[in-house]
């Protein structure tokens, strides 16, 4: 299905250079993505599969939907602030135990109750913060971490990236990172990987791993909240399941090497079917690795 709502997304009176490639020449950016993918040592078309689990009720849903994952041979990767792994730490650590990698996700909550609109709202904006706030934001997610699970994290996820995406917040990001000992980051937006691959590393070594958009508008990123949260009213699950199967397809008919960075909130998509037959839809079809860890060792 071609979905209008999606395609009119990225048009503003302000038009930029990457919003005009996806509109009129959408076949650019996949040719050129696929050409870097293929300079970065990827071979054949994979997928990673992570959840960003913001709030409690995401640690609810947490074990059940990684069960069904397992069953299908699919190993999650789980990002969770560190006040929710205090919060819900009995339940991360069975995750962990299952051998499910976790990713340092800061420390600060990323989302509140709104009583006056009855519903959850987001906070904690890295680029609302004073360097200093974040780099401490990062330093106390990897700690509590290390304590509540007893592992120690190689790879962080930004709160709410798709704000903090200037090259100047992106620089020090991966400079506070890469003092921490980090290996990788995932927390730039499908334009990111259109125009430097999905496996680009940064000037401090830190490997930058963007996340997947939609096959019918690759700039806007395929997340759950879009598709099942409610929030938006004219894209629906079963639009999330066709933009999956649909980008997999593309890369699974040419053999081409990618890496499909999709990431899901469990509290969206416990019990739809819409989700895990996409997923299921994938892992018959190309390669899903078990951790972003695994997948960077493969590809040296």
């Amino acid at each position: 299905m071609n979905l209008y709502v999606l395609k009119n997304a990225i048009r503003s009176p302000r038009q930029t250079a990457p919003q005009i490639l996806a509109r009129r020449r959408p076949s650019w950016l996949f040719g050129n993505y696929v050409r870097l993918a293929r300079k970065q040592g990827l071979t054949r078309p994979t997928l990673i599969l992570s959840f960003d689990c913001d709030r409690d009720r995401d640690a609810e849903a947490a074990l059940d939907v990684t069960g069904q994952l397992m069953e299908i041979g699919i190993c999650p990767v789980f990002a969770v602030p560190g006040t929710n792994l205090e919060q819900n730490g009995d339940i991360y650590r069975e995750i962990a135990s299952r051998g499910c990698e976790f990713i340092n996700y800061g420390y600060l909550p990323h989302a509140y109750w709104d009583e006056k609109n009855a519903r959850f709202e987001s906070c904690t904006f890295y680029h609302e913060m004073r360097p200093e706030d974040i780099a401490e934001d990062i330093r106390k997610g990897h700690e509590t971490l290390v304590k509540i699970l007893g592992r120690t994290p190689r790879g962080f996820r930004s709160p709410h990236f798709g704000t903090f995406q200037k090259t100047s917040q992106l620089r020090f990001l991966h400079r506070t990172l890469r003092d921490l000992g980090y290996r990788y980051s995932s927390s730039t937006t499908p334009w990111y990987g259109f125009l430097r691959g999905p496996l680009h590393q940064t000037r401090s070594k830190i490997m930058e791993i963007p996340v997947s958009g939609c096959f019918d508008a690759p700039l806007n990123i395929l997340d759950s909240w879009t598709f099942f949260s409610g929030r938006k009213e004219r894209l629906t699950p079963q639009d999330y399941r066709d933009q999956l199967v649909k980008m997999v397809d593309y890369f699974a008919a040419g053999n081409s090497p990618a890496l499909l960075n999709f990431y899901a909130d469990p509290s969206h998509i416990a019990g739809r079917s819409e989700f895990f037959d996409a997923i299921c839809y994938a892992s018959e079809r190309i390669h899903i690795w078990q951790s972003f860890q695994e997948m960077l060792d493969s590809n040296g």
